[in-house]
């Protein structure tokens, strides 16, 4: 997977198509800075991108027609995808996904065309304007339907996932691993700060969107102590946001020694080395919180042990645990109601 998406992202590298007005525009800064005044600045009439056919199946490059927008979508050239530990999953046959698709959901580019007519809003209620750059979230909703009504528009009835969507002669270009992405009505998009790195804002629609969601409805905890379970992406996520919310105390414990040690730059005020035993975790705790237990337990694993550790390791009397996934490790065992789950499993100590 990773060979087949060098070769793609050298061939992306070759000079960029020159338009009739004779501009190259070969990056973001060109396109913010062109003098191009059109509703487009789409040089060509194909894209290329990656389609994923199946696990154990080899990706395909191929190539597809630039949709004709209708009221509401938008096209974004790609700058930036980086991959999701749920687009490995998929790749590796752990989770389905209809098929044929193009992968990656953690997606940034620059705004290429919009339709004509009304403008499109971003989710602040701004007009979108050419050149501009932006992220979006991992899913379209039609804002109408029992779900979206109630504040679960991830439940969409009509919900249109990015990254995960199987193509279709209407709408082939809706993954990351592509040189073009088309932007469905309904889909919350989100202005990103020149001041941000691609590399570094590229997950905020996932990874760190995640973590925020968790830690908001964990609650403010001031000077309190955070259990993570993972030293992944959401892991080191929590570590820093959670200290920046004013946590006192993150203890985070993972299986890999460099995980743990890039913890600490993350944030981390203790780290435990999983896989030795309970009393390394709870001597943490004990020590931490003066036998009190945590405030908040976050599982960024997937591992049912790490979830009964994090129950046990909250405090009584308000303490919360929150798992993303809400199973994995691969076990099924009591996941048929967490698949149905539209929020992250959140558990409260008695």
């Amino acid at each position: 997977m990773v060979q087949e998406i060098n070769a793609f992202r050298q061939e992306r590298s070759r000079p960029a198509d020159a338009g009739a007005s004779g501009e190259t525009i070969s990056s973001a800064n060109d396109i913010a800075q062109s003098s191009l005044t059109t509703e487009t600045i789409v040089m060509k009439s194909t894209a290329r991108a990656i389609t994923f056919h199946g696990p154990g199946r080899a990706l395909e490059t191929i190539e597809f027609a630039l949709p004709k927008l209708q009221a509401g979508e938008v096209l974004v050239k790609v700058s930036c995808s980086t991959l999701c530990g749920s687009d490995l999953h998929t790749y590796h046959g752990d989770r389905g996904t209809p098929c044929p698709t193009i992968l990656g959901h953690e997606i940034l580019g620059v705004v290429a065309e919009l339709p004509a007519g009304a403008p499109v809003l971003d989710h602040f209620g701004m007009p979108l304007e050419i050149g501009a750059r932006v992220t979006w979230g991992i899913a379209a909703s039609c804002g109408d339907c029992f779900f979206c009504r109630h504040e679960l528009p991830q439940k969409c009835a009509t919900l249109f996932k990015y990254g995960h969507q199987q193509i279709t002669d209407a709408h082939p270009l809706s993954g990351g691993m592509a040189e073009y992405c088309h932007l469905a009505a309904g889909t919350p998009v989100f202005r990103v700060p020149e001041s941000l790195p691609d590399t570094v804002a590229c997950p905020a629609n996932c990874a760190t969107a995640t973590v925020a969601a968790a830690l908001r409805v964990a609650g403010q905890h001031s000077e309190g102590t955070l259990l993570i379970h993972g030293a992944g992406m959401l892991g080191l996520t929590a570590a820093a946001m959670a200290r920046w919310q004013g946590y006192r105390d993150v203890i985070v414990i993972d299986v890999n020694p460099q995980r743990l040690s890039r913890a600490t730059e993350f944030g981390a005020t203790h780290v435990v080395a999983a896989g030795e035993t309970d009393s390394s975790l709870d001597d943490t705790v004990e020590a931490t919180t003066a036998g009190r237990g945590v405030d908040v337990a976050i599982d960024v694993s997937g591992a049912p042990a790490a979830m009964r550790q994090g129950m046990e390791a909250l405090r009584r009397m308000g303490g919360s645990g929150l798992s993303h996934p809400a199973c994995g490790g691969g076990s099924r065992a009591g996941c048929a109601e967490n698949d149905r789950n539209p929020r992250p499993a959140q558990l409260r100590s008695p």
